[in-house]
């Protein structure tokens, strides 16, 4: 950690007390930037609570917060007996605090589904411009899968996220990619998927979206996933959940 400098000795802020950065603020930063250099790299343990504070000029209190925050982002992880250590945020730790949210205002579900009606059009539109002979294939078999399934009684819950993320993914774009499947996961949390009765419809709602994608029509895909996706809030609507 020698290469380093003193938190403290890197802020001249003189603004106003009430508008300077809080110090653990500052602390936190600059553990994230020793991550991103891996100065401290994953998996390791951060050096005991009385250095690292002497290591950044600062009080074992405020250096508590800084952990605290990055714990919170996904970067530390406190092992009960065993120290704090560094690692990688994943997929998890951007739906927790949604869920918690969505535990006391369960209405903000509708807010979810607005997000993934702003989203979802386009990620289908970019992946229509981009989409390989492969990607082709493989949004085919899992159209195929799905009608399968259905003609066997049964429910398309994975299938239907796995399509969704494949053409996500497809986009190009990993942090879209990344947002939407956070929102799937809570939306299959709260048991706002797609009706059973209505699968059927779903399966081929799903073979126009793909239709579209693997024809290279951007905008015949937008409009696809612009329609289905008022059809879904729809049939919630019909089932009695509030969109």
């Amino acid at each position: 950690m020698s290469s380093a400098r003193s938190v403290t000795s890197q802020v001249t802020d003189k603004r106003e007390p009430s508008r300077r950065p809080r110090l653990h603020d500052d602390v936190s930063k600059a553990l994230l930037a020793m991550i991103r250099r891996e100065e401290l790299a994953t998996g390791e343990r951060l050096p005991p609570e009385p250095d690292l504070a002497k290591h950044f000029s600062v009080s074992r209190g405020t250096l508590r917060a800084a952990v605290q925050e990055l714990t919170l982002l996904g970067f530390l992880e406190v092992k009960q007996g065993a120290g704090t250590f560094v690692r990688q945020p994943d997929r998890q730790d951007l739906v927790q605090p949604f869920q918690a949210l969505l535990a006391g205002e369960p209405q903000l579900a509708g807010d979810l589904l607005q997000l993934r009606r702003l989203l979802e059009p386009e990620v289908a539109r970019l992946a229509a411009g981009s989409c390989t002979e492969q990607d082709s294939i493989h949004l085919q078999t899992l159209v195929e899968t799905q009608v399968a399934r259905v003609a066997n009684g049964a429910d398309l819950a994975n299938e239907d996220v796995q399509l969704h993320s494949a053409i996500a993914h497809i986009a190009g774009n990993q942090l879209i990619c990344n947002i939407l499947m956070m929102m799937r996961s809570l939306l299959q949390e709260q048991d706002y998927q797609s009706a059973p009765e209505a699968e059927a419809e779903t399966v081929k709602q799903h073979q126009t979206i793909v239709s579209a994608i693997t024809a290279h029509e951007p905008e015949l895909a937008r409009a696809a996933m612009i329609t289905h996706l008022a059809w879904v809030e729809q049939v919630l609507t019909d089932k009695g959940i509030r969109v």
